[in-house]
C-alpha cells in the first residue's frame, strides 16, 4: 500500500509535466518538403513554415517591409472536417485573436470539383447564425489561389496581403484558422463545436515564427483534467475497494477503516479542487453550452460527493443489544443510501472523465494509461471477490453437518427473541441483558458466521482456545473469559487477546493480583471482572463461598486499580428445579456487596443463566447470560464437563 501511495504523486507529476510541455512547446519548423503545400506547388517563395496547434493545419509565409503597407505572402493548408467542407484562415485587427471581427480567406470545393476562394468578414451576426457571404475586406488581397489534394483531401490556399502597420503588427499578428464539414448553396456552414475548433487561434510573430497562447488557460485545463482523473477516477475507487474487502481482514480493522477514510477524503478534496477549476473555466468560456453535459455531470458529482461526506456525521450509531450489535431501520436505510450514492458517484465520475478526454483530446497514451489503471483496479477487485468466495466455501465445508449454513444465525435470532420475551415478562428492557455466545470447541468459521450477522460478544471456557481463536477474528469482538483461570495463564491470555473485555470467573485474591499486575505491565486499559460465587455448594465448581464474596469484591474494588469490579457470576445446578435458589443466593450476595461498598445494586451485574435456564435467570434479574449449545449445537467435550453451557 505504501508503494502505491508513493507512485501516485509521481504519476501525477509525470502527467502534469507532459501536458504542460505539450501545451507550451513552440510548434515551429524550418520549411521543407514535409509540409504538404510544397507538394502542391503553390508555396511560392515562403521562407518560414509552421504547423499550427490544432486541426492539423499548416501555415507558411514570407514578408517584405514595403511602403505604405507590409507585403505578406501566405500559404495555408488544412483538411476539411467533411468531404464537402471548407477551410479558413484570417487576421483579426482587434485586441485579441477571436472569430468575431476576423478578416478571413475561405476556400471550398464546389460540386463540380472546381475550387472557390473568397474574402469574408466574420461578424457577430455570423456567429448568431446569419449566412456567411463573400464580402470585401480592408486588407489588400491579390494573387488568391486554391488547390485540392486528391491524395490527402487537404485544401491549400495562397495569397498576397498588404497589411497596414498601424493596424496589423507583424510581430504580434492575431490570426485564426478553422475547418468545416459542409457547404450549402455556396455558403459555408457552421464548424463543429469541439475544443480544438474553439482553440484555433493565437498571436504569431512573423519575424521569428513563434506563436503565443494563453498558457494560464492551458495550465488550468491541464490541472482540471489531471486532478479530476486522480481524485474522482483513482482515489475514490481505491477507497471503495479498501472498504469493500478490508472488512474480511480480521487484523487492524481500525487502521483499514482510517485508510479508507483517508482515500475518500483525499479523493474528495482533489476532486472538488478539479471541479472548482472546471467551473471557473466554464464561467470564463463563451462556449460553455457546448460542454453542458460534462458540466452538468460534474455538478452532480460534486453534490453527491458532498452529500456522502456530510452523511458521515448523520450516520446512525449501531446499538449493542444483549451482546449483539443491532442495526435499526434508520441504519439500514442509511447503508442502502450510502452504497447507492457511492457506486453512482464512481460510475458518473468515470463517465465524465471519458467525456473530459473527448473534450480536451490529450495524447491518446494518457487515455490508455487511465484505461489500464481502471483495468488493474477491476482485476484486483475481481481477484479479491474470488478469494473471498473461496474462503467462504472453505468455511462452509468446515462447518459440521449438524450446523448447516445459517443454522447458528437462526438459533441466535431465536435466543435473542426469547431473551426479549423474558425481559418483558420481568418488566425490563431487552437491551439490559447481554448475550455471551460461548463457542467452546467450535471452529472459528462458525463464530465468524455469527459475527457477520451482527453479534459482537463471545465467550470461551479455556484460555488456550481463546488465545488461538481471537487473533483469527475481527478486533471489535468483545471477548468474555468464563472458565477457571490459572495464574500461569493470566499474562499470556491478556497479551494475546487485547480485546478481552471481561473475566467473569475471578475466584481468588491471588488471581486478582495476577490480573492487576498483568494489565499494568501490558499497558492495557482497566479490565472488567466478575467475582464467581459457588451458590450451589458443589465441590466440582469453582467460585468463592457466598460468605466470602464481599471480601473478594472489596479487594478488587479497593486494592486492584487496574481492575474494574463489575458484579457477580454463578453457575446453576444441573437440576434446574433447584436453580432458583442459586439465583436468589447470587442476588442476595450482590445486595451484601453493594451495602458493604456503599453503591446502588443497579451498578453491578448479575451473570447467571445458560442454555437450559437463561429465561428463568433473566426473570430473576440476570443482566448477562452465557449461551453455548442452544446457539452452536451440541458438542463433545474433551474433558469432563462441570455444567451445561
Amino acid at each position: 500500500m505504501a508503494i502505491t501511495m508513493v507512485s501516485f504523486p509521481a504519476l501525477v507529476f509525470l502527467v502534469v509535466a507532459s501536458f504542460l510541455c505539450t501545451s507550451t512547446q513552440a510548434q515551429q519548423s524550418s520549411c521543407d518538403n514535409s509540409f504538404s503545400f510544397f507538394e502542391e506547388g503553390i508555396a511560392g517563395n515562403v521562407t518560414r513554415c509552421r504547423r499550427l496547434r490544432t486541426l492539423g493545419a499548416e501555415l507558411g509565409w514570407s514578408y517584405r517591409n514595403t511602403t505604405p503597407n507590409v507585403t505578406v505572402n501566405i500559404v495555408f493548408s488544412a483538411v476539411p472536417s467533411g468531404a464537402g467542407g471548407w477551410v479558413a484562415w484570417g487576421l483579426n485587427p482587434g485586441s485579441k485573436p477571436q472569430m468575431v471581427g476576423t478578416r478571413a480567406l475561405i476556400a471550398f470545393r464546389r460540386a463540380n470539383g472546381t475550387l472557390a476562394m473568397n474574402t469574408y468578414n466574420l461578424t457577430r451576426d455570423t456567429m448568431l447564425g446569419c449566412k456567411l457571404q463573400p464580402s470585401p475586406i480592408e486588407v489588400q488581397v491579390w494573387n488568391m489561389q486554391a488547390n485540392y489534394s486528391e491524395e490527402t483531401g487537404a485544401i491549400t490556399m495562397s495569397a498576397t496581403l498588404g497589411l497596414d502597420p498601424s493596424t496589423y503588427n507583424i510581430s504580434k499578428l492575431k490570426h485564426v484558422w478553422q475547418v468545416g464539414s459542409s457547404v450549402v448553396d455556396q455558403v459555408p456552414q457552421k464548424h463543429r463545436m469541439r475544443l480544438k475548433n474553439f482553440d484555433s487561434f493565437e498571436v504569431i510573430d512573423l519575424t521569428t515564427g513563434r506563436g503565443f497562447r494563453d498558457t494560464g488557460l492551458m495550465k488550468q485545463r491541464v490541472a482540471h483534467g489531471v486532478l479530476s482523473v486522480f481524485g474522482w477516477g483513482i482515489l475514490l475507487p481505491i477507497g471503495v475497494i479498501i472498504k469493500r474487502y478490508s472488512r474480511n481482514i480480521s487484523k487492524y480493522q481500525k487502521a483499514w477503516f482510517m485508510l479508507h477514510v483517508s482515500f475518500q477524503i483525499s479523493g474528495y478534496t482533489v476532486g472538488v479542487t478539479a471541479w472548482a477549476i472546471g467551473i471557473a473555466l466554464m464561467s470564463n468560456s463563451r462556449h460553455f453550452n457546448t460542454f453542458k453535459g460534462h458540466r452538468t455531470i460534474g455538478i452532480i458529482i460534486f453534490c453527491l460527493a458532498t452529500l456522502q461526506i456530510m452523511a458521515l456525521w448523520l450516520k446512525p450509531k449501531k446499538t449493542n443489544e444483549g451482546g449483539k450489535v443491532t442495526t435499526d431501520r434508520r441504519r439500514k436505510y442509511w447503508s442502502v443510501y450510502h452504497h447507492l450514492v457511492g457506486y453512482t458517484l464512481i460510475t458518473l465520475s468515470i463517465v465524465n472523465i471519458f467525456k473530459g478526454f473527448a473534450i480536451l483530446r490529450p495524447p491518446p497514451v494518457w487515455k490508455w494509461i487511465y484505461v489500464g489503471l481502471l483495468a488493474t483496479l477491476s482485476c484486483v477487485a475481481f481477484g479479491l471477490e474470488v478469494a473471498i468466495w473461496r474462503e467462504r466455501e472453505r468455511e462452509i465445508m468446515a462447518v459440521p453437518p449438524v450446523m448447516a449454513e445459517g443454522a447458528a444465525a437462526a438459533a441466535l435470532r431465536t435466543v435473542l427473541q426469547r431473551v426479549r420475551q423474558a425481559a418483558e415478562r420481568s418488566g425490563r428492557r431487552a437491551e439490559g441483558v447481554r448475550v455471551v455466545a460461548v463457542g467452546k470447541t467450535k471452529p472459528v468459521s462458525l463464530v465468524r458466521r455469527l459475527y457477520d450477522v451482527g453479534h459482537r460478544c463471545f465467550g470461551e471456557n479455556y484460555a488456550q482456545e481463546m488465545v488461538e481463536k481471537a487473533p483469527q477474528l475481527p478486533s471489535d469482538i468483545e471477548w468474555h473469559f468464563i472458565g477457571h483461570l490459572q495464574s500461569n495463564k493470566v499474562k499470556s491470555l491478556l497479551a494475546a487477546v487485547p480485546n478481552l473485555d471481561m473475566v467473569e470467573s475471578l475466584d481468588s485474591e491471588k488471581i486478582a493480583n495476577h490480573l492487576d499486575r498483568a494489565v499494568a505491565s501490558l499497558g492495557r486499559k482497566p479490565l472488567k471482572v466478575l467475582v464467581q460465587v459457588n451458590t450451589s455448594g458443589e465441590e466440582s465448581k469453582s467460585g468463592v463461598e457466598p460468605a466470602a464474596c464481599v471480601e473478594l469484591a472489596k479487594h478488587v474494588k479497593l486494592g486492584c486499580s487496574n481492575l474494574i469490579f463489575s458484579g457477580l457470576m454463578t453457575i446453576g445446578m444441573p437440576d434446574y428445579t433447584s436453580t432458583p435458589e442459586n439465583f436468589r443466593a447470587l442476588s442476595n450476595c450482590r445486595t451484601d456487596v453493594c451495602k458493604a461498598l456503599g453503591v446502588p445494586e443497579e451498578q453491578f451485574e448479575l451473570s447467571m443463566g445458560m442454555s437450559g435456564d437463561f429465561e428463568q435467570a433473566i426473570e430473576m434479574g440476570s443482566t448477562n447470560v452465557r449461551i453455548g449449545s442452544t446457539i452452536f449445537g451440541p458438542r463433545e467435550y474433551p474433558k469432563k464437563n462441570q455444567s451445561q453451557i
